[in-house]
Formats: C-alpha cells, structure tokens, sequence
C-alpha cells in the first residue's frame, strides 16, 4: 500500500514582462533544474523553462511525486506574469514534511493554460532524505 505525502510549500514566483502573445497552444516545459536530492522539512529550489506563444498569464504548474510513497498532483499559479511574456525560466520552490518517507522518487512537473491546454510533463530522479 502507497502513502500518501503532503506538499507544506509549493511557491512560484517570478518577477519580470515583456514579449507578445500568439494563436492558442499549449505550454512547452523544458530544461528542469533541480538537485538530486530533497531533505525533509528544508526548502528545495529548482527551475524550470515555459514557454506559450499565448503569453504566460494565468498558467499553472502541476506537480507530483512518486517513489516510496506516492504525492498526488498538487497545483500552483505562476506569479508575477502576464500574456506579455511568452517565454521565461520559472524558480520553485518544495518543500516536504517531516514525515515524507525517505527513498527514491520521480519529480514530476507539467503546466497548463486558462484554454485547458496542457504542457509535456518533464520528470526528474531524486532522493528524499
């Protein structure tokens, strides 16, 4: 049997605009950076690149987990943008309870769009600890 795991913060934040928009398609994720390992109850940083020729205005981010135990699909919205940026890496921040069993796991991260489209999903191997 699978537990279940809690995400306690899971914040996105940006700052910046500019660019333009386009025809509706979904977001594109790429170039996942974040270290290969995640220590219970401390902050784990990452990025990740989007980009939408729609603008980044009201996307969100999904992201999940699932090793020694399994962290359902948990969403975000991606702060401080608008239609007027395309394109931009994104900082997040996770970070674990203390009761998060340590192990392996897949980190997990898709976005999507206010038109229901939705991004590839980038994965990443990490160890909890």
């Amino acid at each position: 049997m699978r537990k279940v795991l809690t995400v306690a913060t899971l914040a996105l934040l940006v700052t910046l605009g500019a660019a333009c928009g386009g025809e509706s398609s979904a977001p594109v994720l790429s170039d996942l950076k974040m270290p290969d390992t995640a220590t219970r109850g401390a902050l784990t940083q990452g990025t990740v690149y989007i980009k939408d020729a729609d603008g980044l205005g009201g996307l969100e981010v999904h992201i999940r987990m699932i090793g020694t135990a399994t962290m359902p699909k948990t969403t975000a919205p991606i702060y401080g943008v608008s239609d007027a940026l395309t394109e931009h890496e994104i900082p997040f921040q996770l970070t674990l309870t203390t009761t998060t069993p340590t192990g392996p796991y897949t980190f997990y991260i898709s976005a999507s769009d206010p038109d229901a489209n939705t991004s590839n999903e980038l994965s990443k191997a990490i160890v909890v600890n």
